[in-house]
């Protein structure tokens, strides 16, 4: 291996020298090479967010329905009757589960690079964000009503008997 590396190092050396723009091309590829690694590093960044989002997501919906649960499990027909020991520990449960889910959906939209309120709570929430961030609009129509063939003129004669009867004109 070390004898074939040696004999590719001299055989690139005498590339080089024979040819000097292959250094320049070298250097060229090595800065797109570093344009491309970066921007893979972004997309790889991207994804992982998305996942982020959705392990979060995940994290606070569990979160939620320990919260529904403890809810369900504190209720008393009495509304009135004295607390008692076991719901006070409940209440306390409750409110940092609650504090729990609102802090995980804080740190679900940061990782989702959402800011504010979230207006469109759920796990495909960055997709849509993302989605709408690349709509573009369209500012101009063709009202061009010819068919392609007319515009080339390319126009049969049985296709110009036809197209007065089904446009009119």
């Amino acid at each position: 291996m070390n004898a074939l590396r040696k004999s590719r190092d001299e055989l690139h050396a005498k590339l080089t020298a024979a040819n000097p723009e292959h250094a320049a091309l070298r250097k060229q590829i090595a800065a797109k090479q570093k344009i491309l690694g970066s921007i893979r590093s972004d997309a790889e960044k991207r994804i992982r967010a998305k996942d982020i989002y959705k392990n979060a997501e995940q994290r606070r919906h569990d979160a939620r329905r320990a919260f529904d649960q403890a809810g369900h499990n504190c209720r008393h027909p009495a509304d009135d009757a004295p607390k008692t020991e076991e719901m006070a520990k409940l209440d306390v449960r409750i409110a940092k589960l609650q504090d729990e889910a609102d802090r995980l959906r804080t740190a679900a939209l940061k990782a989702a690079h959402v800011l504010g309120d979230n207006p469109h709570p759920g796990a495909e929430e960055a997709e849509l964000w993302d989605h709408q961030q690349n709509l573009k609009h369209h500012t101009t129509a063709d009202w061009d009503t010819r068919t392609r063939e007319e515009v080339e003129g390319r126009v049969t004669p049985t296709f110009k008997e036809w197209l007065p009867r089904v446009r009119g004109y």
